[in-house]
């Protein structure tokens, strides 16, 4: 019980933060390369109400694999190919982004607590570190399955932008049987070992990075 609680908090809490992350992720690259329309429906923001599609969140609270909606429209493009290459790599991107000021969240808050040891014996404390560690994993999770080279995630997008037209063609006519192959393997867990992998590893790399606070923990400790 304990365990599904965590789970739906979660989840609710990732909703709100990992969706319109990687969404404003979307329309802000959109913007840059000259598309004004996500600015112009009120997209152009971190707040979550304008980002949440209906159907996408109520698969984000039951599944933990949910979407946004985030409008662009490539004719403002100086190079079509390439602005939908970069405004979709802007979404996992910006994810990455988040979990690795996260993880340095969670290395601060867990120093904090070994230099005043009153917080080590708070549960609400403790509980906020693990959560913030798991919205990292979720955001770099989310980031990992977007990139799936297939329709109609972003790393599709990131593809066309390297193979020649009529293969994204031929591969965007069986896009809804190509959705639901992949949706159904992501469901029945086909597919975790490989995202698990490369979100750990991802985890581990941003940890790297953020390597300086261990460094001024074990100085201080």
């Amino acid at each position: 019980m304990q365990q599904l609680l965590v789970t739906v908090i979660v989840r609710v809490i990732a909703l709100f933060t990992v969706i319109p992350v990687h969404e404003f992720g979307h329309a802000l690259v959109s913007y840059k390369l000259g598309d004004p329309t996500a600015k112009n429906q009120g997209r152009l923001t971190l707040n979550p109400i304008a980002h949440l599609d209906p159907l996408g969140s109520l698969c984000m609270l039951l599944t933990g694999i949910g979407w946004g909606k985030t409008p662009i429209n490539p004719y403002f493009y100086r190079n079509q190919k390439k602005g939908l290459a970069l405004t979709a790599l802007a979404g996992p991107m910006a994810n990455v982004l988040l979990a690795l000021v996260l993880i340095a969240l969670v290395k601060v808050m867990s120093l904090v607590a070994l230099m005043v040891p009153a917080l080590l014996g708070s549960a609400f404390y403790l509980f906020l570190i693990q959560m913030l560690g798991l919205i990292a994993q979720i955001n770099i999770s989310i980031a990992v399955i977007n990139l799936l080279p297939v329709p109609p995630f972003d790393g599709f997008r990131i593809l066309a932008f390297f193979v020649p037209a009529h293969v994204t063609y031929k591969l965007q006519e069986y896009q809804t049987y190509i959705s639901l192959a992949v949706l159904m393997l992501l469901l029945l867990g086909f597919l975790d070992w490989p995202i698990q992998f490369l979100t750990s590893f991802i985890y581990k790399g941003l940890g790297f990075l953020t390597g300086f606070i261990d460094l001024i923990a074990r100085a201080i400790v």
